[in-house]
């Protein structure tokens, strides 16, 4: 099973919620064909960064990649509803690295 992140800046919350909200509604928005391997907040040039790691079934490059991408729009849309986040960044596990993955079209 390939392995993705998907990676959002928090930037600012949304009246109402606490920081405390992020990370737990983002394990609850990966979707259910996504197995879930971590959720992580990090700061990174002063402002927090959530981390979302998760795999996908084996299919082929592009449709994994394609499936990715929805997985972090779910996730993203999820928590938009606590705080304002930024577009996501999606990456692959090739090897040892972390590639970006282009947005598709």
């Amino acid at each position: 099973m390939p392995s993705f992140r998907a990676r959002f800046a928090v930037q600012g919350m949304k009246s109402g919620h606490q920081p405390a909200e992020v990370l737990p509604a983002a394990w609850l928005a990966i979707p259910d064909h996504a197995h879930a391997d971590d959720v992580r907040l990090d700061i990174e040039k002063m402002r927090p960064l959530v981390t979302v790691r998760f795999a996908i079934p084996s299919s082929n490059d592009d449709d994994e990649d394609t499936r990715a991408w929805e997985c972090a729009r779910q996730i993203c849309a999820n928590m938009q509803s606590l705080a304002t986040m930024s577009p996501p960044v999606v990456l692959r596990r090739t090897g040892q690295t972390w590639t970006p993955l282009e947005l598709p079209e």
